[in-house]
């Protein structure tokens, strides 16, 4: 059993959920809030590390493009200063412009997988680790998560 709250274990969900939806919503600045200083995401096949350069990347994504992380079955253990777990996830993806509106039609997620999580207590949980393995490729897959 882990050295957790139950408050600390919400804590840290709250931080992961609110890092993917400003990471989905292309806010570069609000999701880089949700970082500890030496972060790692691993996007891609490939680490970003620290919050500027993750800041940077979500930047960098097409400007319309829509996405949506959705994530489940996530346990999460740690001390009260260190905590780590791992969490299901899907993504839905639609490349910017391929919708006149909404609702979206789409075949299915674009990818379907786990993360491996950390987090680290700066007087504020915030996410340390966010590195993803890709379990199925959906029939419309382009991109990344």
């Amino acid at each position: 059993m882990s050295g957790l709250s139950h408050g600390d274990r919400a804590d840290c969900l709250q931080v992961l959920h609110a890092f993917l939806r400003h990471r989905d919503r292309l806010q570069a600045d609000s999701a880089a809030e949700w970082l500890s200083k030496d972060c790692i995401w691993e996007k891609n096949g490939q680490e970003v590390r620290g919050p500027e350069a993750v800041r940077d990347a979500i930047a960098a994504a097409p400007a319309g493009a829509i996405l949506r992380h959705l994530v489940s079955n996530a346990v999460i253990e740690g001390t009260g200063s260190a905590a780590h777990g791992s969490a299901s996830f899907a993504v839905y993806a639609a490349p910017a412009g391929s919708y006149p509106s909404r609702p979206v039609s789409v075949p299915g997620p674009v990818w379907v997988g786990d993360y491996d999580l950390g987090f680290t207590n700066e007087g504020g949980w915030k996410l340390s680790l966010l590195r993803s393995h890709r379990v199925f490729a959906g029939p419309a897959t382009k991109g990344g998560n």
